[in-house]
């Protein structure tokens, strides 16, 4: 029988998931934690990340960490216009494809990808404005 409160190392039989496996929610390092368990720092069980990674084709490659510049990234662009913007939309479709629906990681580079879209799309809206208003001799 395992023991929760006893070293996953010292269980005697217990299943752990294969190398480089990490948290589907929260990307904790899951190296050492017993099959059965939940992930010490979530508590998402460790069978539900293996399910999602079996459901993705295991192809997570980038990590939480882009996830929060990606939304850094959006929300900026809509202070600091376009440029970022355009950056914000890249990083946020890569770390979308390679997280799963429903984990922090796509949910933050949605938003920072859609923010992206938003601060493109009013840059451009005010560069035209500003363009016409030239054009017809406002400013």
């Amino acid at each position: 029988m395992d023991d929760p409160y006893v070293s996953p190392e010292r269980q005697p039989g217990a299943h752990r998931p294969p190398l480089e496996l990490h948290c589907a929610e929260c990307g904790y390092d899951l190296r050492g934690t017993a099959v059965g368990h939940p992930c010490p720092e979530c508590g998402l069980p460790v069978e539900e990340t293996i399910r999602i990674y079996r459901d993705t084709g295991g192809n997570r490659k980038g990590s939480s960490g882009t996830a929060v510049a990606v939304l850094v990234l959006g929300i900026a662009c809509l202070v600091l216009c376009a440029p970022l913007g355009i950056v914000a939309i890249i990083l946020g479709f890569q770390v979308r494809r390679e997280y799963a629906p429903g984990s922090s990681a796509h949910s933050m580079a949605t938003v920072g990808w859609i923010l992206g879209w938003v601060g493109v799309i009013l840059t451009g809206g005010m560069l035209g404005f500003w363009l016409l208003s030239v054009a017809i001799g406002g400013f």
